[in-house]
This record gives C-alpha cells, sequence and structure tokens, in this order.
C-alpha cells in the first residue's frame, strides 16, 4: 500500500527464480532510476515566505466548478493545489496542510466521509474533515458529491441492490445515498468541522450535489439533499457560517462563488492572525 507517499512501485513481470534477459533489464532499469532520483531528486520544499497556496479537492463530477475557481484564485495571486479526493488525495490533503504547506483550504470535495459508511472505495478514514480544522487552517468546506459512494464497477453489495446508481465510467459505478444517511451525513460533516480551531465556512449549492443529482438525474432527491442541509445547521456550531447558493456543484459560476467566499475570508485579517 503506497498511501500517501510518493513511493513507486515496478511491476517485476516475471516471478522471482533465477535471472533472465527479462528480469534483468528490470532491475537494471530500477537501478538507473534509483540512480537519477539521488542525483537529481529532492524533498518537497517548505513554501516560500510570500507563497500563496490553496488546497482544493476535486472529483470528475467537480471539474468544471474547480477549474473556474482555480482561475478565480490566481487572477487573486493565490495558487490553488488540486486533489484527487479519491480516499488517498483527502488524506494527503490534510497532511500536508498540517504540515503548514498551505494558507488555506477549501474543502470543495468532501464525498470521502461517505464510503466509509457503505464500503466504497474513496475511503478517508476517521479523521477525513477533521484535521485541517484541528491544524487551525482557514477552510471553505462544500459538500460536493457527498451524495454517493464508488464502488467498482458490478461489485455493489447485496445491502445496496437497488438504489439509484450512475455509471461515472467503465470501471467506477456510484451509488446514491439515502435519506437517512443523508441526515446521518448532515451530523458527521457539522460534528467534525465543530472541531475547527481556525476559521471556517460552509458553501452549500441547492440545485445538485454531483452531475447525476439535478432536476430530472437519476440521483436528484432535493427532501434528502434539504435534510442534510437541516442536520447541518442544526448541529454545527453558531459561528461557523452556512451560506446556501441555488447552483449546481459543478456550475463554473459556483466555483467562482466558493473562490470569492474564500478571498473574502482571507481579505478580513485571516493571514495575519
Amino acid at each position: 500500500m503506497v498511501g500517501t507517499s510518493d513511493i513507486f512501485v515496478v511491476h517485476s513481470v516475471v516471478d522471482i527464480l533465477g535471472l533472465n534477459p527479462i528480469a534483468t533489464t528490470i532491475f537494471d532499469n530500477v537501478a538507473a532510476a534509483l540512480k537519477g532520483m539521488v542525483e537529481h531528486g529532492h524533498v518537497l520544499a517548505p513554501p516560500a515566505p510570500d507563497a500563496r497556496y490553496v488546497a482544493v479537492t476535486m472529483l470528475g463530477n467537480t471539474t468544471k466548478a474547480v477549474m473556474a475557481l482555480k482561475d478565480r484564485l490566481a487572477e487573486a495571486g493565490y495558487d490553488a493545489v488540486i486533489f484527487h479526493s479519491n480516499g488517498v488525495g483527502g488524506r494527503a490533503m490534510e497532511e500536508l496542510a498540517e504540515a503548514g504547506y498551505f494558507t488555506g483550504v477549501i474543502d470543495f470535495t468532501t464525498n470521502e466521509i461517505y464510503d466509509p459508511m457503505t464500503g466504497g472505495i474513496h475511503d478517508a478514514g476517521p479523521d477525513r474533515l477533521k484535521r485541517v480544522g484541528l491544524a487551525g487552517v482557514p477552510q471553505v468546506v462544500v459538500p460536493g458529491c457527498i451524495d454517493f459512494s464508488v464502488f467498482h464497477a458490478n461489485h455493489i453489495p447485496p445491502a445496496l441492490v437497488g438504489r439509484p446508481i450512475y455509471d461515472h465510467n467503465p470501471e467506477y459505478t456510484l451509488v446514491r445515498a439515502s435519506y437517512p444517511e443523508m441526515i446521518e451525513l448532515g451530523h458527521l460533516f457539522a460534528e467534525r468541522l465543530n472541531l475547527a480551531k481556525g476559521p471556517v465556512i460552509v458553501a452549500v449549492p441547492t440545485e445538485g450535489l454531483s452531475i447525476p443529482n439535478h432536476p430530472g438525474g437519476v440521483f436528484w432527491d432535493p427532501v434528502a439533499d434539504a435534510a442534510f442541509l437541516d442536520e447541518v445547521r442544526s448541529t454545527i456550531r453558531t459561528d461557523i457560517s452556512v451560506q446556501t447558493y441555488a447552483r449546481h456543484v459543478n456550475d463554473p459560476a459556483f466555483g467562482i462563488d466558493v473562490a470569492d467566499l474564500f478571498l473574502k475570508m482571507m481579505s478580513e485579517g485571516v493571514e495575519e492572525q
């Protein structure tokens, strides 16, 4: 398991029982790669004093919005560092946030807190959505894609069969969260953000939380999504603002809205605190 490190694994192709031209070629190439890393590789350097890196989480379901968000941040002098929220990506983002690499975080795609509830493959562990806040890093958080869990195609657990599904691609199938689960997710989402020691703002799009979640889409369930939002509002600390936008999560305009919300938060003295 490589996890959140940058270790790479090389397939041996053949079994390791004696030497042969295939095996020795692979070993030679691995040795050459190692020599190159020793001579030219480097560890991740701390950010420069004037660097303004912002961690952003994204999936294919939120790519258009995050692209617009990234451009808006760049206009204001911030560099977005994008993490794929596939279980490993969220953990890697949080580790780097704890290490002080980011000025702030826009956790735009928080689906990784749902997969542990269903056995989905985008499982970022029990501390997802806690660590950035506990580190005191300013953050804007969006429940992007929190309405589904992810499974390998044709490997949906029996307990979830019959729910609305969406074939994201030939490899992955998305399964819609139920009404009771959306309430549970709202409570979990708020409880974890309540641990934050730094500034937090929640931004919620009310016209759909994922690509198949739109009027007429297979995941469209405004009642369940409203129940999620109600639970967030009833559980979250009173000093944490929850703002709603009548947009779809993957609308580029919503990405700009969230970027502007982050910039406003930072302009109000967060960076000097």
